[in-house]
């Protein structure tokens, strides 16, 4: 038939093309190069088989549609990064403001068109898109968009992820269309030179009503609930709590909170209501519509899943306009060979595959579901109600069997309730969207109504987000794919092809997948070695600004100290440190070292001590009554972890090679000269690493005086292979005596980018340099990770594949 063969011939085109693009991505980096290769290739391929006409013709064919990828992203220029040059440099930019600012408790963002930059010496052009990220200070100045403005900062190429497996930010910004980050301390450094600018299509229409809608739900609705409603009218998610987005997670309904196909399909029959409301002529019908639609995805910010649910939207609507039944498989593919077309970079973005491939996967699993559930049961209105749900949770569940390698390598984390979740939870959450444009709407026309129908709309809001934490909160209802990896998929797909086409393979070849399946699933289910044998491995794990330190040692056992930070909606045990130590295949902790109770070195522990085994925790000398603290010494009650207190003098022999020695606090709580009690950066728990002639002192927080008594006690004892810079390279710490008898071989400083404090003090930065030291930054160069096999120390490379 030839609508099939059509839809093979294009699913042909568009995998040579996206092989174009991977092999100009991962392999070849020039243009000539790609070329010479495609050419090459297709002159050898020819003169080998020395094939006919009509066969030359297919692979020169081939050949065209592969270097056509490859010219693709090798020349794609809609992200220009910046130079390198320009990276962690303070400038001043001029550009326009590309799109509607987005104002947060801690600052605003907005994307800017640059136009050029300036040193205040010389201007030059710099024309990319840029994220700026203005931190609150006095001196506010409204940002709205279209303006053309200065504005000074420290610009950088947009950052890598902190952490070996983590997501990539990079990426991301890639397929965003961004080529740099600016960071801005206070709107105080900008300044306007025109307030009239981009589209007046933007400014009078968009930009209004999105302000409009806005304002009706910051007045209808509170909470987490109001959070939830803007992402769900205007994609606008980035208020919602991690605790809300991990709960959609492991419900496996976080489809929810991405504005994709599933809700522009939801904006279309709302749109198709309100035009039979209307009673307009039936001609335009399908100009309404697609107007309405590329409203809708201008209002949530034109972004690419949008964009892409859009266009595949109009254009099944205009197939139907003029007669034709659009083939489904054809569409996805024309879509998808359009949107890489415009920017190669959207193949390499989760939402681009996630999208793609749950539509194929309705496309080509979805047919003997339909079929059974159509053949079930009689006529009556019970029976049609239950082949809906039916049908339901089967799209959710060939979805779900589609994307589920996706969802494993780049969320590490996959639902098994999801389900079960998408039968319950899809039709209150497209209620909700319904009543919150019913509510914006009759605002317009009536306070008291719109008052009304705000009460049913907090009500179902309530219910979903409810409905998602109760899911998630079943026992097992998620599990951790941390050590999925992209050659897991192949045998996956291969088994799923068998269960749902495998009348078309032989008996052999079913066989031969099945056990090539139940091998990668062996090999998946066993942890992954975490290191080389005989090594000890210390990694300062990126918490931002806070500190979380691992040590493997040489024959198993682990050490961490510290956890990360916590906020009000950022919990670092849960989302960084945790993730990690799963991704080392630990399950274990034997001893868990919290040095003191601020919250950026204590406040991911209570995580770790309830998710993790814990043998053995040591506790700092100085006292706390914060809720921290008594969080921290619950989860301990609860697991009933042993547990000691920090004193000088004490050894951990974990492992007969390795030693972990107390420097500090002394037996007797310490005070400052003035006999007072000294904080708890001066009571911290400072620990001394020896394994064979490598060394490493972990300082935690301490500050001058306590480095003085340590030097008083120790004196060229102190000195060590690296050290872990004090109090996040506060001038308060790491004083010249204290480095001139620890000599560090390399020094880590654990701290977050841009941070409030201004941390690492140029003050340390140049003591360590006068120290001879190498000095690396986790916000700069992510996670630092050392190996040590007792007579050298070097670090491990993991960034050095990264683009």
């Amino acid at each position: 038939m030839p609508q099939p063969r059509s839809g093979v011939s294009l699913y042909k085109t568009g995998i040579l093309f996206i092989s174009g693009i991977l092999l100009g991505r991962y392999f070849v980096h020039s243009l000539p190069a790609f070329a010479l290769l495609c050419a090459s290739l297709t002159l050898l391929e020819a003169v080998l088989l020395r094939l006919r006409a009509r066969s030359a013709a297919s692979i020169f064919a081939a050949a065209l549609l592969v270097s056509l990828g490859g010219l693709d992203i090798l020349s794609d220029g809609s992200a220009p990064n910046i130079p390198d040059s320009l990276s962690l440099r303070t400038v001043v930019v001029a550009g326009n403001v590309d799109d509607i600012p987005i104002e947060r408790p801690g600052g605003t963002r907005f994307l800017l068109q640059a136009v050029s930059w300036t040193d205040g010496l010389h201007e030059s052009p710099l024309e990319t898109r840029l994220e700026v990220s203005i931190a609150k200070g006095p001196g506010a100045v409204k940002i709205t968009y279209g303006m053309n403005i200065l504005i000074a900062g420290e610009l950088m190429r947009p950052p890598r992820e902190g952490n070996p497996g983590e997501f990539c930010p990079r990426e991301y910004y890639a397929a965003m269309g961004v080529g740099g980050v600016l960071y801005v301390r206070g709107t105080a450094r900008i300044r306007i030179r025109d307030t009239v600018g981009g589209s007046w299509y933007m400014r009078w229409a968009v930009i209004p009503v999105r302000a409009a809608i806005l304002r009706t739900i910051d007045k209808r609705v509170d909470g987490e609930e109001r959070e939830f409603l803007k992402d769900l009218l205007l994609g606008e998610r980035s208020g919602i709590s991690e605790q809300t987005r991990a709960d959609f997670l492991d419900a496996g309904i976080s489809h929810i909170l991405a504005v994709s196909g599933l809700r522009v399909l939801l904006i279309w029959a709302m749109l198709d209501f309100l035009y039979l409301s209307l009673r307009l002529p039936g001609c335009i019908r399908p100009v309404f519509v697609c107007l309405g639609l590329l409203f809708y995805m201008a209002l949530t910010g034109a972004h690419p899943p949008v964009v892409r649910a859009t266009l595949m939207a109009i254009s099944m609507l205009l197939g139907r306009h003029i007669g034709r039944r659009a083939n489904r498989a054809n569409l996805l593919v024309v879509c998808a060979l359009i949107v890489l077309s415009i920017n190669a970079d959207q193949l390499f973005d989760v939402g681009f595959q996630l999208s793609f491939v749950a539509v194929l996967s309705l496309i080509h699993l979805m047919p003997p579901f339909q079929r059974g559930i159509s053949s079930l049961g009689g006529a009556g209105w019970a029976w049609s109600l239950a082949r809906k749900a039916l049908r339901t949770g089967a799209a959710s569940l060939v979805v779900s069997l589609g994307t589920f390698p996706i969802v494993a390598l780049h969320f590490g984390r996959v639902s098994v309730i999801g389900v079960l979740a998408n039968i319950v939870i899809i039709p209150v959450a497209a209620m909700c969207v319904v009543l919150g444009f019913i509510v914006v709407m009759s605002s317009l026309i009536s306070s008291g109504i719109s008052a009304s129908y705000g009460a049913l709309l907090g009500l179902a809001l309530h219910w979903t987000l409810r409905g998602a934490a109760l899911c998630a909160a079943i026992p097992y209802s998620a599990f951790d794919t941390l050590q999925f990896h992209v050659w897991d998929a192949i045998p996956y797909y291969a088994l799923v092809g068998i269960v749902f086409f495998g009348k078309s393979i032989s008996v052999s070849k079913r066989l031969i997948l099945v056990a090539l399946a139940g091998l990668n699933v062996a090999f998946f289910v066993a942890p992954e070695s975490s290191k080389r044998e005989g090594l000890l491995r210390l990694t300062v794990i990126n918490v931002g600004q806070g500190d979380a330190i691992l040590v493997e040692f040489p024959h198993g056992h682990t050490m961490l100290v510290d956890a990360g930070p916590l906020a009000l909606s950022h919990d670092a045990g849960r989302s960084v440190v945790s993730p990690f130590l799963k991704r080392r295949g630990i399950s274990r902790i034997d001893l868990l070292v919290i040095t003191h109770w601020d919250a950026d070195h204590a406040g991911g522990v209570p995580y770790i001590i309830r998710h993790f085994g814990v043998g053995h925790v040591l506790l700092g000398r100085s006292a706390s009554s914060s809720a921290l603290a008594r969080s921290c010494r619950g989860a301990i009650a609860e697991t009933r972890c042993s547990v000691d207190t920090a004193r000088t003098g004490r050894i951990f022999p974990l492992e007969p090679a390795a030693r972990v020695y107390v420097l500090w606090p002394p037996a007797a709580q310490p005070t400052n000269p003035r006999g007072h009690l000294a904080t708890s950066n001066e009571g911290s728990v400072v620990l001394k690493i020896l394994y064979g002639n490598i060394s490493f002192l972990l300082t935690a927080d301490a500050e001058a005086e306590a480095e003085g008594a340590m030097i008083a006690r120790y004196g060229s004892s102190l000195r060590s292979t690296f050290l872990k810079v004090a109090h996040h390279g506060s001038r308060s710490s790491s004083s010249a005596p204290f480095l001139e008898n620890v000599t560090p071989s390399v020094a880590g400083v654990s701290v977050g980018l841009h941070n409030k404090f201004h941390h690492p003090s140029p003050e340390v930065l140049s003591r360590l340099e006068e120290a001879h030291a190498a000095i690396r930054r986790t916000d700069r160069d992510g996670a630092l990770i050392l190996e040590s096999d007792g007579r050298a120390l070097w670090q491990v490379d993991w960034r050095s594949s990264d683009p």
